[in-house]
Formats: structure tokens, sequence, C-alpha cells
């Protein structure tokens, strides 16, 4: 008898429609078939031109809660234009600091086909950050991994990316100069979103 109660507390406390519980709202292809009755978008993209700048240069993207940047006294250089294509980048950041996305691949195009295997050899990292503890690496993603020999269009690049992004997640690279670098991010879930 106690333990069928306590099944049954269980089952309340963990009860997926419990006031304010997380959502994962995944998505299952390009068109959005197989979406759940939250709205959500398998895809965002931004771009970020660095044609104004002389030498290659550190970035700062996807920072919402500004957590690297404050722990570490970096910014974007002034001269570094970032710019949303899917919604306004000030829009994807508001929206990354509530929800989070979970990205599966990313896809980068760079402008200069005379630039593009000198900007994929550049690594790509993930930093968290942490309230009391900093920002701290996850991930080291490697996109000239992406690349094969036989690819005819080398300013493109499709790699995989997996990982969750939150507001607390800042993705940070070097760019080479006078490029501009399309980044295509294929969403898998959304996490957090309230119906």
């Amino acid at each position: 008898m106690v333990n069928k109660r306590l099944q049954q507390r269980r089952l309340k406390i963990n009860s997926p429609k419990m006031h304010g519980a997380p959502t994962v709202n995944v998505i299952s292809g390009p068109d959005g078939a197989g979406q759940t009755d939250v709205e959500t978008a398998p895809y965002f993209s931004l771009k970020v031109d660095t044609t104004a700048r002389a030498a290659a240069t550190e970035i700062i993207l996807l920072d919402a809660e500004q957590g690297y940047q404050l722990h570490n006294n970096k910014l974007n250089p002034v001269d570094v234009v970032i710019e949303g294509l899917t919604d306004n980048y000030q829009f994807l950041l508001n929206d990354l600091a509530h929800i989070a996305a979970v990205i599966d691949i990313v896809k980068v195009t760079v402008s200069d086909k005379a630039k593009a295997l000198a900007q994929y050899a550049r690594k790509i990292e993930i930093y968290d950050s942490v309230r009391g503890s900093g920002s701290h690496k996850v991930k080291t993603i490697h996109p000239e991994m992406g690349v094969h020999e036989g690819q005819q269009l080398i300013e493109i690049n499709t790699f995989p990316f997996n990982a969750k992004l939150t507001g607390r997640s800042a993705i940070v690279y070097v760019q080479e100069p006078g490029i501009i670098m399309t980044w295509g991010f294929y969403q898998k879930a959304e996490l957090g979103r309230k119906a």
C-alpha cells in the first residue's frame, strides 16, 4: 500500500502536464513534418562579416546572456557585422536566452573560395558560463572534418555539430579577414518552450 502511494506521488511530480514543466519539442524534418503542436523551427541562420578587417579576428556568437564576454572581458570588434538572416540577430539572442536549441548539423559558406580551406582549418569552441564558476569549454569542433577530396563547392561545408546551445552558451572561433561567413544551424529540438 505504501509503495503504491509513493508511485502515485512520483507520477504526479514527474507529470509533463505540470505547470512550468520544461518541454522538449523534437523537429523531424526540413518541412516540419512530425512536429509537436508547439511551433518550433528546424533551421536558423546568420552571417558574420569581417570584410573590414585586415587580420584574422576572434568572433563570439550566440552568447545571449553575455557570460563568456563578461567573464573573459572580450567583445566582438565594432567593425565586425553579425546579422541574422532568418530572424533579426537580437531576436535570435533573446529567444536563445529562454529556449535552448539542440543543433545536430551546421552548414557554413565562405564568400571567398580561396580562403575557405584556411577558415575550415580553424577550430570552433563552445563555452558554457556558470554562475560562480566563470566560463568553461564544453566542446571543440573541427569543421575541416566535413570537407572531402571530391567536394566540388569548396566554399560550402556541412559538418556535425551535436551540441545544446542555451543562453549561457557561446560559440567562439577565429574568422579569416575579408570574408563573409554564413552559418546555417539545423535544429534537432528545442528545450523549454511553453505551449
